[in-house]
């Protein structure tokens, strides 16, 4: 149980981290703002792992401030 939860983790961290990388690399924290927010207006399912996934793109954003 343990494993397969760390596996959906790693899978919510690695698409977070695809969704802020372009805007990370050119160093644009109005896009990776930008992106944060979006995160949450296009959660339409509201899937507990897209959620976590905006949660981690805020976090990140909240680290660059």
């Amino acid at each position: 149980m343990a494993n397969a939860q760390t596996e959906v983790s790693d899978t919510i961290i690695q698409k977070a981290a695809e969704a802020l990388k372009p805007a990370l690399c050119h160093n644009n924290l109005s896009k990776i703002i930008q992106i944060a927010q979006d995160c949450y207006q296009n959660t339409q399912d509201a899937t507990i792992n897209k959620t976590n996934q905006c949660v981690i793109e805020d976090f990140t954003v909240s680290g660059l401030v």
